[in-house]
């Protein structure tokens, strides 16, 4: 009984017995990643299906649930806790070299352009925009589906 159950995990997980232990193990952990991974992409998917199918049918509950997760502060952080916190990020990052001769010959050619005019955009041409968006489709680069 015990040679057919090993032989049984052995044809499932495609193991040899002249694998070692460590290598046996590294591909079951990687199977249950990989399973892993896709439940989190269903439990995502449907998550967006049920949002979708919420504001079909009652658009009030949809954003209704959106609110009770929202995030709450309770006190806003003091100024040198955000510059420590963004020093951090970027203390790791180099800064541009600014005696490269190729910046010099951009700011050459822009000098030849004009400002650019600023056009002011109502609030109701911005309405109209967002209106024509289909919802729920694909999100740009902000992350943020259309709805």
């Amino acid at each position: 009984m015990k040679e057919r159950k090993l032989r049984n995990i052995e044809r499932k997980y495609n193991i040899w017995r002249n694998q070692s232990l460590t290598e046996v193990k590294e591909i079951i952990k990687q199977h249950m990643q990989a399973k892993a991974q896709r439940i989190r992409r269903f439990d995502k998917r449907c998550k967006f299906y049920k949002q979708n199918k919420t504001f079909k049918e009652d658009t009030k509950r949809f954003y209704r649930e959106l609110r009770k997760k929202s995030i709450e502060v309770n006190e806003t952080p003091e100024m040198q806790e955000i510059k420590d916190f963004w020093s951090k990020i970027w203390k790791g990052i180099k800064t541009h070299n600014s005696d490269a001769s190729w910046i010099e010959d951009q700011e050459k050619t822009n000098e030849y352009q004009g400002q650019q005019k600023w056009i002011d955009i109502t609030k109701e041409e911005a309405e109209l925009v967002i209106m024509k968006f289909s919802n729920w489709k694909a999100p740009g680069n902000d992350g943020i589906a259309n709805f």
